[in-house]
């Protein structure tokens, strides 16, 4: 099968990582891949040279992106790519580019994939007729979770079209033995936060909770793994609530189940999460996680078995008396637990910390922790979910 990919690879984050990891896979080594995107990070060109046919970087001529390729130009080059190839399918990893490859498709009559990675809650707050399109002509659509199918479905009309297909777990995330975590005592527990430092990770919250354990005597630590705007902000945030030695914002990190191993349980307070990659990245660690009730977070774990969910109480103005920041956040989430669309909600400071104290002092740590291992490299195996995407591949295609 000849697959045609339209991607975004100028950067590396959590689309990009998935796309490399599922044409690396070795279901998937019997399949030809053809890549087009506007632009291609150095980190992720080996990958794709040794698992793709061909990369085609429409735009960029020379290794740079040609500041006056005018937009038809762009579509002109991509239909001519695919006019070369003569894929089975064109999958579009949320791409709005792809929406070149639309008349292509209809022509040929081959089949067009769209893949739903969280876009949907961009699009829901500033809708755009690219987008509704893509929707309303693709063949099949893949959400990463249910919430994201919800959304969809709410917005668009168009959830008789979609397939479920939960992120799998990157490869190298399940690579090192979980180790399960015991606690002793008065031990210092550490607990970690890893995502982009923007608003809608809710990352300050998390601060404001470990002060309000901290005061309450409860010894408890933190480590951030992140870069984002509000980086400044949280650090400030850390030394005006004195928590700096027992605070540490590392940044980039390279190595994320190092990071994990590091951490006594993870806390994912996200405002928006369409998904929630990091939540059983951590699980998959032996790391037990608390997650903020909202979007696709709670599919990512086994409700007080492997983790926690609490439910946001707040409006988003509470993360400014936090010394945070609303801008930007989207104007919709869906709560799973009432299933409503509606203004995004954020987690208190007071609710998180009465979570994180209830899992730290409870006797069935150890047993969520080790349960939080198996759950998530058998429930989001990687091989699964290739697996569930080579079905909807072989379904459309016939």
């Amino acid at each position: 099968m000849r697959i045609f990919h339209i991607v975004n690879l100028k950067t590396v984050a959590g689309i990009e990582r998935a796309f490399c990891a599922f044409v690396s896979a070795e279901k998937m080594s019997s399949m030809q891949h053809y890549v087009a995107s506007r632009g291609v990070s150095s980190r992720l060109a080996g990958t794709l040279h040794k698992n793709c046919e061909r990369v085609f970087t429409p735009g960029v001529w020379r290794g740079s992106r040609f500041p006056l390729v005018p937009r038809r130009g762009i579509d002109r080059e991509i239909k001519k790519r695919l006019s070369e190839v003569n894929p089975d399918v064109v999958i579009s990893w949320s791409s709005a580019t792809s929406v070149s490859a639309l008349d292509w498709c209809a022509r040929s009559n081959t089949p067009f994939i769209y893949w739903e990675h969280g876009r949907a809650w961009e699009e829901a707050s500033r809708p755009s007729r690219v987008y509704a399109t893509l929707l309303e002509q693709a063949d099949r659509i893949i959400c990463n979770s249910s919430a994201s199918a919800r959304m969809i479905g709410h917005f668009w009309r168009q959830g008789g079209k979609t397939t479920v297909v939960p992120n799998g777990l990157r490869p190298e995330c399940s690579v090192a033995a979980p180790v399960v975590r015991e606690f002793e005592g008065d031990a210092e527990v550490t607990v970690g936060f890893a995502g982009r430092l923007v608003p809608a990770k809710g990352a300050v919250v998390l601060v404001h909770a470990l002060g309000l354990l901290r005061k309450s005597g409860v010894p408890v630590t933190l480590r951030i793994a992140g870069e984002g705007p509000e980086k400044e902000g949280i650090v400030a945030q850390i030394r005006r609530l004195g928590l700096s030695d027992v605070s540490m914002v590392v940044g980039f990190e390279d190595d994320m189940s190092r990071f994990y191993r590091g951490c006594d349980l993870v806390v994912c307070p996200s405002i928006r999460e369409p998904f929630g990659l990091v939540s059983i990245e951590a699980q998959a660690s032996g790391r037990p996680v608390i997650v903020s009730e909202v979007d696709g977070l709670p599919e990512t774990i086994d409700v007080e078995k492997t983790g926690l969910a609490v439910r946001p109480s707040e409006a988003v103005g509470y993360l400014e008396s936090l010394g945070g920041s609303t801008s930007p956040l989207p104007e919709f989430s869906y709560f799973p637990d009432r299933d409503v669309i509606g203004p995004p909600r954020v987690v208190s400071a007071d609710d998180l910390a009465e979570s994180i104290a209830k899992m730290i002092t409870s006797p069935d740590f150890s047993k969520m922790s080790r349960r939080a291992a198996s759950f998530a490299r058998e429930e989001f195996s990687f091989d699964v979910h290739v697996s569930r995407v080579c079905k909807v591949l072989h379904d459309v295609v016939g």
